[in-house]
């Protein structure tokens, strides 16, 4: 990805090579690439089989674990695999600090299933990021990556602080994750966001700060 934004810069902006290499700087990468993800979407069959299609095609993969799924997502997939019914997709989201779960839509066990019987159909979930809670809804996004998500919304409220701003705008403002950290540094921070179910959480999540728009 840093190579593309370096090639970019030279063929459209015009940058000489050296100059693109010291304006993109390193990637901040993660320490472990495994078991991360924290929201998963699975493609169900009529027979409970539980997997993914490939992209474009009618092919299905039967999963037994993902490993970039957060540990608390296979569970999910584990105990779901073979024993639901009457469902086409199955989405599960964890608050990887939290220990939260959201497993949509409410699933149907076939008959005579064995076995655990997670509670599903929630219609939220709540995260934790850098100490500050969130409540997220299904429709709504939120960062898989919890722990890169951490680092990026750090790095971003040092940056407003190091600039001494008074407004910030958070243009795409989502379930209020910039914008809660943001709102404790600055004088004012206004949000701006098109999702109806996003604005919503976002509604909650900012609500105690009197100086977010």
């Amino acid at each position: 990805k840093a190579g593309v934004v370096r090639d970019q810069l030279t063929h459209i902006g015009r940058f000489s090579e050296e100059e693109a290499e010291q304006l993109v700087r390193p990637m901040l990468g993660m320490d472990e690439p495994w078991g991360y993800r924290n929201h998963n979407r699975f493609t169900a069959r009529r027979d409970g089989e539980v997997g993914f299609m490939q992209r474009g095609t009618h092919r299905f993969m039967r999963i037994e674990e993902c490993l970039i799924a957060h540990p608390r997502v296979n569970e999910v997939l584990k105990v779901t695999q073979d024993r639901t019914m009457q469902s086409r997709q199955i989405s599960v989201r964890v608050g990887a600090n939290t220990g939260d779960r959201m497993i949509q839509p409410r699933l149907q066990w076939r008959p005579h299933s064995r076995g655990p019987r997670p509670a599903s159909g929630q219609t939220t979930y709540t995260e934790e990021l850098n100490g500050t809670r969130y409540r997220v809804s299904g429709p709504a996004f939120f960062q898989v990556n919890t722990a890169q998500a951490e680092q990026l919304v750090a790095l971003v409220v040092q940056h407003v602080l190091e600039t001494n701003a008074h407004v910030v705008v958070d243009a795409y403002a989502g379930v209020g994750t910039f914008a809660a950290q943001l709102a404790p540094a600055v004088d004012r921070v206004v949000t701006i966001e098109e999702s109806a179910a996003a604005g919503n959480d976002a509604e909650v999540n900012l609500s105690p700060f009197q100086n977010v728009t």
